[in-house]
């Protein structure tokens, strides 16, 4: 079940969430089940553990965000914005690869990892030779 102090909240409406939201920035472990947060400001908010299962997040604003651990089973994300308020909007249809996409968009030096390994053509093999035993992460 939904946490009754966010739905109390979320009941009040838009400009209710965004205020508390605000004050307030972390959901860490919150339960968001059935949460219609269409168009609300989660930026620079913490989603670590939340459980946003079947909730709506249709239009709602992510710049910033920190989504780890997420449930979105069921959740409806489309137009996520992920670019902050004085930059040119950019949409995403996923909340657990939005960080990713904003980083791809304005992180020179991952574009240059990502340039450099394609160029490479590094497969499992030469990234295996690459990492050292501390990082191996490849099985």
């Amino acid at each position: 079940m939904a946490n009754p102090e966010h739905l109390q909240i979320l009941k009040q409406g838009g400009a209710a969430w965004n205020a508390w939201r605000e004050s307030i920035k972390h959901f860490v472990r919150a339960d968001l089940r059935e949460a219609d947060l269409s168009r609300a400001n989660l930026c620079e908010s913490s989603l670590v553990a939340t459980n946003l299962e079947g909730a709506n997040l249709t239009g709602c604003q992510v710049y910033g965000i920190s989504a780890w651990n997420i449930n979105l089973v069921g959740a409806q994300q489309s137009d996520l914005v992920i670019t902050d308020k004085d930059e040119p909007v950019i949409t995403v249809d996923n909340l657990e690869v939005a960080q990713f996409i904003y980083l791809l968009l304005h992180n020179e030096k991952i574009r240059e990892v990502i340039d450099t390994i394609g160029q490479k053509g590094a497969s499992y093999q030469n990234l295996t030779k690459i990492l050292p035993k501390s990082y191996d992460f490849f099985p």
